[in-house]
């Protein structure tokens, strides 16, 4: 796997494969928020946010495992892939057997109905398949396939949503919940029982490793899904259904930058992972780090110049007051970029009961600002929380990466200075907002700039990438 260019190559094809894809998604959001009610967009958001928290929770992570499957187990990795299935399933059982013994509870708790909380078990039964062959290919540096089956995945969920928005006349509600569920879902099962009759055995040493890993990645999962999508819970619960459809456009926004972090993070785990085992590449590694965390940067930066403009597209007029939230959000999503790449050397050193305990801390901090701010300021006020929060998350886990004697391998202090430069000129920009030309022109000029930069080191560049 020694080749030249190998992590320039899979991150551009995770990227731009899932730029392709993704772009479907964005392009398909003000199509559904056009056919339901602010009510009715908000009530979708609230289902999503749930069933991504434990959907994530249920995973335990475990499918990140598979990168370090690939050196630990060698020929029997899909032993260790079924494995991971039977964890997976036996603590969704668990999840699906308090769902049907407190049902009104746990209905009146979700703000679901029957239909709701059966596709989202359904959904939680089946989704870990299409989540674990994914990473089996990121593992094995296949990205054709993986970018296959990612646009299968996405492909597949958009159009039978609109499909079915465009053709039932009641409910397009849980019309659009069934699309969002059915294609993952089939795909998932497929991939299920791809993965059970491949041979290998089933260990005792197995079990034991994942459930060393998994465990104490439940805390983490668990507040870290809750403190990206407790916002929309709890502008639901305290203000309204009409302000979480203000709030889910702002952060419909922010998912195209997710989609670029997730691309990145799937190429560069691989990669680093490999480069750790190797040794000695400490300065390769830096090199890939400083770009990973200049380009994500760079990408904020531009997003956070048009950010009206992609309000207006998104949600139309109407929704104009979800612009409030999109300096916080986005640079929320870079401290969550970055403290995802630490958080990698944390996995590969097994030293997981950390992540929990920052997350954690930062989701409980994040739920009380809720509370006491949402009532008196509204959406936006969630917006700012969750800053705060992936702030202090990001400082926890740059100190608890020197702790484990990894914080060398990473350049700090570029990132420090990254960070407060993208925040001063957060602040600036949102001063800019009203007034589009000036903004445009800062984006051209800036443009211009990196384009003549790169043009003129263009050698310097080319070799850099090569990564001779």
């Amino acid at each position: 796997m020694k080749k030249p260019g190998l992590l320039l190559k899979t991150s551009l094809l995770y990227t731009l494969g899932s730029i392709l894809t993704r772009t479907l998604v964005f392009l398909a959001t003000p199509v559904y928020i056009r056919f339901l009610s602010k009510a009715e967009y908000g009530s979708y958001s609230n289902f999503a946010a749930w069933m991504t928290i434990i959907s994530m929770v249920s995973i335990m992570n475990l499918q990140v495992s598979v990168m370090r499957a690939k050196y630990d187990y060698e020929e029997d990795v899909f032993a260790y892939m079924k494995t991971i299935c039977v964890v997976i399933f036996s603590f969704v059982a668990v999840i699906a057997f308090a769902f049907i013994t407190n049902l009104t509870w746990i209905q009146n708790l979700l703000r679901m109905s029957d239909f709701q909380v059966a596709f989202l078990l359904i959904y939680l039964f089946l989704s870990p398949g299409y989540v674990i062959y994914s990473a089996y290919y990121r593992a094995q540096f296949e990205s054709k396939k993986y970018l296959i089956v990612t646009a299968i995945y996405v492909i597949s969920t958009v159009f039978v949503s609109l499909f079915l928005l465009m053709y039932t006349k009641n409910n397009k509600l849980n019309a659009l919940i069934f699309g969002q569920v059915f294609a993952p879902s089939i795909l998932g099962l497929y991939f299920l029982i791809k993965i059970f009759v491949k041979p290998g055995r089933i260990t005792f040493e197995m079990i034991k490793s994942s459930l060393k890993i998994g465990i104490p990645m439940i805390p983490h999962l668990l507040g870290g899904s809750i403190l990206l999508r407790s916002d929309k819970i709890m502008i639901t619960h305290l203000v309204g259904e009409v302000e979480t459809a203000y709030y889910a456009v702002g952060s419909n926004v922010v998912a195209i930058l997710t989609v670029l972090s997730n691309s990145l993070n799937n190429a560069f785990v691989p990669w680093l992972t490999m480069k750790l085992n190797e040794g000695n590449n400490q300065q390769e590694i830096r090199k890939n780090f400083v770009r990973q965390v200049s380009f994500f940067g760079v990408a904020v930066l531009g997003l956070l110049l048009v950010a009206p403009e992609i309000i207006l597209f998104m949600g139309g007029a109407s929704y104009k007051k979800a612009v409030g939230t999109m300096v916080p959000l986005l640079l929320s999503s870079f401290f969550f970029h970055v403290y995802i790449l630490y958080m990698n050397l944390e996995v590969h050193e097994k030293k997981t009961t950390w992540i929990g305990i920052a997350t954690i801390l930062a989701m409980c901090l994040n739920l009380i600002l809720n509370y006491i701010f949402i009532p008196e300021y509204g959406f936006v006020a969630a917006a700012y929380t969750t800053l705060i929060c992936y702030i202090l998350v990001f400082l926890f886990h740059i100190y608890i990466v020197r702790i484990i004697g990894m914080s060398e391998v990473y350049n700090n202090n570029m990132v420090f200075l990254s960070s407060i430069v993208l925040s001063l000129s957060g602040i600036i920009i949102k001063f800019l907002f009203p007034y589009m030309f000036v903004r445009y022109v800062v984006l051209g000029a800036l443009t211009l700039i990196g384009v003549v930069l790169s043009f003129r080191n263009r050698d310097m560049i080319k070799k850099m990438f090569s990564h001779r």
